[in-house]
């Protein structure tokens, strides 16, 4: 379906381009600035999406097990071990990589990995504490990533309700809208 728009969006304004080709796929790629080449932005994203595909790989073993239906309905747990002195310096300066990275990122990691919330804890707690049941419905996952250090990811069925209107499950109360869904139909009331 897409690629039929694209067609026809390109048939419609072909008349803007200088070298008018038969279909947009046979225009290239624009040349983007060099200025727009960040290395830092690049390295700081391999690492994001290593860590996704961790997190899709327990999503996975959630799924099978029947903890989770949908992405959403899950949880993610990002535990950032606490920098400990008898480390060596790279392994303080990989670990406050790791912590830096996630922080920063913290507000839009739902989103890159698909689940409803993602929590960023410093310090990895022992998996022996809990009740054996709950403990058989969180999968667990040490990660290690060269150049940004170590964390822990812990996939749990969400705790919260399903917001009727954005899906995610992050309404205190069933049926009801969330806090982000309610501030939006409050301020498109208000105008």
């Amino acid at each position: 379906m897409a690629p039929h728009f694209a067609e026809e969006v390109y048939e419609h304004y072909q008349g803007c381009f200088e070298n008018p080709q038969p279909s947009v796929f046979r225009t290239g790629w624009i040349e983007t600035p060099e200025s727009w080449n960040d290395s830092v932005l690049r390295e700081e994203f391999q690492v994001l999406k290593q860590l996704r595909v961790e997190v899709n790989q327990l999503l996975e073993q959630a799924r099978a097990a029947k903890v989770i239906g949908p992405s959403l309905e899950a949880t993610v747990e990002i535990q950032i071990p606490v920098a400990t002195v008898g480390g060596s310096s790279e392994s303080l300066e990989d670990e406050d990589n790791m912590s830096q990275l996630v922080s920063s990122y913290a507000s839009e990691l739902g989103k890159l990995f698909i689940t409803s919330e993602v929590v960023v804890t410093t310090g990895i707690a022992s998996s022996g504490s809990g009740e054996e049941e709950e403990e058989k419905k969180v999968f667990v996952r040490e990660v290690s990533v060269p150049k940004a250090g170590r964390c822990r990811l812990l996939i749990r069925r969400a705790r919260q309700h399903k917001c009727p209107r954005c899906w995610t499950f992050t309404s205190k109360e069933k049926d009801a809208l969330c806090v982000r869904c309610a501030a939006v139909l409050g301020s498109l009331a208000d105008q």
